[in-house]
């Protein structure tokens, strides 16, 4: 029998997940800021920050900008016009609910990665899994390795991959590290990375 609900293997929009540790906050604002008003893409952004940092962000970034930004919450869905920021103690994966739609799922363990906290690396690759080619990779300022093989996995799927110039960076090891495994399909200017996020389809 076949289900009422099948599984889709994309969205209707696009989706960018966005990596980012020290350094990071400023040039996510920058990123939001340089949006419309009325973004097509859903923003998926795992930030290493403490909890209390995340919400404080999340509020601060909700007041300033014309579109939806807020905390993750579990279980929610995803929405096109959304900026969800994961908890600081807390691990975000993308799941699919029993009707097949994607959801957040927000848990103390990731499934995929342990490096840090939220998992940039967990993040992307459930994403990518989950939501096929309408996902798109960007690793930004960061300390450490995680992201790396978050960015190696949406490339290999075929989808599109983007990393901040090391050259902007507050500390550039995350970037880095992406490049080094091949996970970058272009190094960018943080000026553009609001544009194309503006231009996904």
């Amino acid at each position: 029998m076949t289900s009422a609900h099948p599984h889709r293997q994309e969205e209707d929009f696009p989706v960018a997940v966005i990596g980012a540790s020290t350094g990071g906050p400023p040039l996510i604002q920058q990123i939001l800021e340089g949006l419309p008003k009325n973004p097509h893409a859903c923003v998926l952004i795992a930030q290493h920050m403490p909890p209390h940092f995340t919400a404080q962000m999340s509020e601060r970034l909700a007041r300033l900008m014309p579109f939806p930004v807020r905390q993750a919450r579990n279980g929610e869905r995803l929405a096109s016009g959304t900026v969800l920021i994961a908890p600081g103690d807390q691990c975000m994966e993308i799941a699919r609910d029993q009707s097949g739609e994607p959801i957040v799922r927000v848990s103390a363990a990731c499934q995929t990665s342990k490096e840090a906290t939220p998992s940039i690396d967990s993040l992307m690759q459930s994403a990518a899994k989950i939501l096929g080619k309408c996902v798109t990779g960007f690793i930004l300022s960061g300390m450490g390795k995680d992201g790396a093989l978050g960015m190696q996995f949406i490339r290999r799927l075929g989808h599109h991959t983007y990393a901040q110039d090391p050259s902007t960076c507050v500390v550039d090891s995350m970037v880095q590290y992406a490049i080094g495994c091949d996970g970058v399909d272009a190094v960018i200017r943080p000026e553009q990375i609001a544009t194309i996020i503006s231009r996904l389809t």
